[in-house]
């Protein structure tokens, strides 16, 4: 656009090109309860005792790339049901764009620079989230005295239970009811392959070297029957 847009006026967009069941919208622009994509904050949340609070500031733009943000922006840590501020920061350079992670292919993921928002010193139990002077809010999250990690555990052990193949599924343990699968008193023959997890893409790949996922798998079957698999 020519000009910033100004917080709590009213604008007109035409989206006539659009093919759009309505070419045309009213937006009132207040950054405070817009969603931004480039704010990023855990989902998990945090414990008020947790040493170490942040959120990021970043976005990749597609084929635009990278876009960097003027430093030392405002940022605050607004009560997600009374709308006040109740945290003040500024945005500090957490990793450039254009340095490579030095971790596998030693490349940068993001492609973007990154901004770290910290509200570390921010102890007080609530919901909130954070809003970046101008840009947007993200999503908001909780800050508790005890319920945050175990509930984050509970949560991850649940779906790994999920995931288990062999057993039977359902209460009290889930919800999910599913009856056993892959058991080899229900006649399922598991064959031994030489492809080691390592080359495996549905293992870990950590050579990089499977382009098929299950074709090296395949090309290393022995016949060789895995009992009680």
């Amino acid at each position: 656009m020519p000009n910033r847009l100004k917080a709590g006026q009213t604008y007109l967009i035409q989206l006539q090109a659009l093919n759009l069941h309505k070419p045309s919208v009213f937006y009132v622009h207040d950054p405070v309860h817009v969603r931004s994509e480039a704010v990023h904050v855990s989902q998990i949340g945090f414990r008020a005792d947790d040493p170490y609070k942040s959120a990021y500031l970043s976005v990749w733009m597609g084929n635009g790339g990278g876009y960097t943000y003027p430093g030392n922006l405002n940022f605050y840590l607004i009560n997600d049901k009374t709308n006040k501020r109740v945290f003040t920061g500024k945005t500090t350079m957490q990793w450039k764009g254009n340095v490579p992670e030095e971790i596998g292919t030693h490349v940068n993921h993001s492609g973007t620079d990154v901004l770290r928002l910290d509200f570390s010193r921010f102890k007080i139990p609530g919901r909130y989230r954070v809003y970046v002077e101008g840009i947007g809010a993200g999503y908001p999250f909780n800050i508790d005295e005890e319920n945050t990690w175990n509930h984050a555990f509970k949560i991850s052990m649940k779906g790994h239970y999920n995931h288990r193949s062999g057993i039977e599924m359902g209460p009290p343990f889930t919800d999910f009811v599913r009856p056993r699968s892959f058991h080899p008193a229900d006649g399922v023959k598991v064959y031994q392959s030489t492809c080691s997890l390592l080359n495996s893409g549905n293992g870990l790949n950590a050579l990089g070297t499977d382009k098929g996922n299950f074709k090296n798998l395949c090309e290393g079957l022995t016949g060789k029957l895995v009992e009680n698999a």
